[in-house]
């Protein structure tokens, strides 16, 4: 073979090796698209099932828990000493320090819930909370996603809000709202007095928010047209820049340790890492579900 053929033959293995590796290329961002949609959404799909579980379970046991006939949902839930705070659900375990189980005796988490008398709905969502570090390292929370908020009933010192975005200027800026974990359908129709007669109307709000998606906005526009959500720019997440109001429970927001994350941040709205900004919000939807109950039992 003379040099001229041989220099043909490594010229076309060159080629085919080159076509090879951009194949590649492009296969491998398929996958990872693929695989990416397939964990959040698979991911989402079991954190509605395990909220819908927790929230039908809030209201039966609350319709079957005997209270005075006239009390409204907001005097059982701002009651410490309530039958439903201690229980059913608690906010004072939305935010739970875990660090004394991590260096004490070998037991398993839930045995270590169950000493310290988690109410039956917070015992619920643990499969769908998350981890944080607060002061410096100095607590590791097991905690509800969301915002972090200062409490001084909490045994942890913190509880957790949901921050609803209401609007985003052009620049992605975002206006929020609090909305708190578990809340009452409608105007109150807990009491028996009331147009409703009597009914446990329970909603619990989730914020999903993917540890691998960011959000994105089309270019220009506060608020994306229905047939094309989230798309253009990436929504930068810039905590500087939100607006928000006071607490519903009148804490202060508090953020995590953590830099980057899907609930970091001081309004819990997360920050991830993007390609081309540094750190950008997460693909983020707010999950509400909802149960409602005939009362049954009664004072």
């Amino acid at each position: 073979m003379n040099s001229h053929q041989l220099f043909h033959r490594n010229a076309r293995r060159t080629a085919r090796g080159g076509s090879i590796l951009l194949e590649f290329a492009l296969v491998s961002i398929l996958l990872y698209v693929i695989m990416a949609g397939i964990l959040a959404f698979g991911r989402m799909y079991y954190t509605i099932q395990a909220v819908q579980v927790a929230t039908d379970t809030a209201a039966r046991e609350l319709s079957r828990t005997p209270l005075p006939a006239t009390a409204t949902f907001e005097d059982v839930r701002n009651d410490p000493l309530s039958e439903f705070s201690t229980r059913i659900f608690s906010e004072d375990f939305l935010a739970i320090d875990i660090s004394p189980w991590m260096v004490g005796p070998p037991m398993s988490l839930f045995d270590y819930l169950d000493s310290l008398g988690i109410p039956m709905v917070n015992r619920a969502l643990v499969p769908v909370m998350t981890i944080s570090r607060v002061g410096g390292g100095a607590q590791t929370l097991l905690r509800y996603p969301g915002a972090l908020v200062t409490s001084p009933t909490a045994p942890s010192g913190f509880t957790v809000e949901v921050p609803l975005v209401v609007a985003r200027d052009p620049q992605g800026h975002e206006t929020i709202v609090w909305r708190r974990v578990l809340e009452e359908i409608g105007t109150d129709p807990f009491p028996v007095n009331s147009p409703e007669q009597g009914l446990v109307a329970l909603q619990l709000n989730y914020p999903f928010q993917a540890a691998e998606s960011g959000d994105f906005r089309m270019p220009g526009l506060a608020t994306p047209p229905p047939f094309a959500p989230n798309y253009g720019e990436p929504n930068e997440a810039d905590d500087s820049f939100v607006t928000a109001g006071a607490t519903a429970t009148g804490g202060t927001p508090t953020a995590p340790d953590e830099e980057r994350g899907a609930y970091t941040g001081i309004f819990g709205l997360g920050q991830i890492s993007h390609a081309t900004v540094d750190l950008v919000r997460p693909y983020r939807k707010v999950i509400t579900a909802n149960a409602i109950y005939r009362r049954e039992i009664f004072e």
